[in-house]
């Protein structure tokens, strides 16, 4: 099964022409019609069979989901019992592995009650049919029904012989950091990440975007901002693994670069995870998926393991973790110093304690024409996104304690990916500057205007985004609370008081073997060389 589950992400990464980690109508319209046979005109009907959550493209998951399982079933049908009338719903589980929960809404309801509450829920367990009433009718009476479903995965471990790593022992040892005392969260137990989910649709890597990027217990919303950055560009994150596909034994090769020996080293690790029980279901103490893939967890593990524990990743910089994913050790700071921004360079580690210590980095100023004023800054952002770089920022108040929210739902002393810096124009063919950013936490946004979400306008957008539906529909706007948001230039630049910038890397290379993509003497070159005035 798992050398089959390979061969189709292998056939899914082919015809993904795009390389975004999704499959379109068009790409899926080829496959369907090389590989399958399948006429162009019945293409559409099997592209929405295997487009399970409807969002308009196949991912991973759903393509091998769709290839290997039957969906769970469902059968509604009136019955008569003593004169009276009940609506019984008949659930068939054809998963022989994973446990199913429906959930049943009845909506445009008159003259019905509902015995088991509405919505309802079923728990059926796999290879399981079950009968059950949830409508009590009386004439004349109507309803509809709308069912959902997704998987129950009972935490039963899949294979005793999984790959452990003795070097990273699954117990405190490897949670705790010795020389403080932290708040980690409640570590109950340890258990395989595939497991933590419908095992059948876990992948390592699916769709790779930056708000799929959350974070758990520990304070490393630096490490979950550089990854959430990095999404941005998929295959240099997946560069950094040995394979692209779950490893059948569990153990995964990790490429981290090494700041004091100046070069890629590999992590490996095993696929365990710190877990507790939240709502009666296994939930990773760290950081955290917002979907079927692994590589965040992953990631995260074989950083802790650098760096000696999770707890060792509690408070860092976005820039070390830009450096250690990247091998580029040349970044660029930007300080706001009310009237202009001051750029800065970053001080070499100077032993190999600090090279694997996330907060030991030191930044020192830049020479002549360091100092940028607004408009300056702003060219520089845009041009440096569109070169592919990328790009953290972060509020820092001395007035204030790490993490404490602002009225305007900006959070200080806390990282934030800095995605998208771009000119646009309002309807009215006003000018305006806009940014996009990313917070790790998967939630908590800005509320002032530009704001995509909410929460005290019942999840409506901001007034901005309502006069100005032809700007909002160009860069697709996405109204819902999932960590990224716009802003104005002129708003970011008032609350902001420093930016991180990487050249992006090149694709780590096994020691002995060549590679033009990864040349990295430890010291800055060419365009960076000059800015930093080294």
């Amino acid at each position: 099964m798992a050398a089959a589950r390979k061969r189709l992400q292998e056939l899914f990464e082919k015809y993904d022409t795009s390389g975004d980690g999704v499959m379109s109508e068009d790409e899926m319209t080829i496959l369907l019609s090389r590989v399958l046979g399948i006429p162009e005109g019945r293409a559409q009907d099997w592209f929405q069979q295997a487009d399970g959550n409807r969002d308009g493209v196949v991912h991973t998951h759903e393509f091998i989901q769709w290839l290997t399982t039957n969906p769970p079933m469902w059968k509604e049908h009136v019955a008569v019992a003593d004169g009276k009338k009940t609506v019984e719903v008949n659930f068939v589980n054809t998963s022989g592995a994973v446990g199913q929960v429906f959930t049943l809404q009845f909506v445009n309801c008159e003259n019905v009650s509902f015995p088991k509450g509405n919505p309802a829920e079923v728990v059926v367990q796999p290879g399981e049919t079950k009968s059950m009433t949830l409508l009590h009718l009386t004439e004349p009476y109507k309803y509809r029904l709308q069912v959902s479903y997704r998987s129950d995965a009972s935490g039963i471990e899949d294979d005793p012989n999984a790959f452990k790593d003795a070097s990273f022992l699954h117990d405190n040892s490897s949670i705790v950091d010795p020389n403080r005392t932290l708040n980690l969260g409640n570590t109950e137990f340890w258990m395989r990440a595939r497991m933590l989910g419908d095992p059948g649709s876990a992948v390592l890597f699916d769709r790779v975007r930056p708000y799929e990027v959350q974070q758990g217990s520990v304070g490393d919303c630096w490490l979950m901002c550089a990854l959430g950055s990095l999404a941005a560009h998929p295959n240099k994150l997946k560069s950094l693994f040995d394979g692209r596909h779950l490893s059948h034994d569990g153990k995964y090769k990790v490429w981290l670069y090494d700041l004091f020996e100046k070069k890629w080293c590999q992590v490996e690790v095993d696929e365990f995870l710190p877990c507790t029980v939240t709502d009666g279901r296994p939930c990773p103490t760290f950081a955290r998926p917002l979907g079927n893939e692994l590589w965040v967890m992953l990631l995260e593990k074989a950083l802790a393991k650098f760096c000696g524990s999770y707890g060792a990743l509690n408070s860092g910089y976005p820039g070390w973790a830009f450096q250690v994913l990247t091998g580029k050790s040349d970044l660029i700071f930007f300080l706001n110093e009310g009237k202009h921004w001051r750029k800065c360079a970053v001080k070499k580690p100077d032993s190999k304690e600090d090279a694997r210590n996330p907060r030991s980095m030191r930044m020192v100023y830049c020479g002549w024409g360091s100092r940028y004023n607004t408009e300056d800054l702003f060219k520089f952002l845009k041009t440096h996104i569109e070169d592919k770089h990328v790009l953290a920022c972060s509020i820092d108040r001395k007035d204030l304690g790490v993490e404490a929210r602002l009225k305007n739902g900006l959070v200080v002393h806390h990282a934030y990916a800095l995605l998208q810096v771009t000119s646009e124009k309002m309807d009215n063919g006003q000018p305006l500057r806009l940014v996009q950013l990313a917070n790790p936490w998967g939630s908590g946004e800005w509320k002032g205007d530009w704001a995509d979400y909410n929460i005290f306008n019942k999840g409506l957008a901001s007034g901005k985004w309502a006069e100005n539906p032809e700007l909002s529909k160009r860069i697709g706007v996405v109204r819902r609370d999932e960590g990224s948001f716009w802003m104005s230039y002129e708003d970011w630049e008032a609350n902001f008081t420093k930016v991180t910038l990487c050249p992006v890397g090149g694709k780590p290379v096994p020691p002995g073997e060549a590679s033009d993509e990864h040349v990295d003497s430890g010291e800055p070159t060419g365009f960076f060389s000059s800015l930093f005035g080294w």
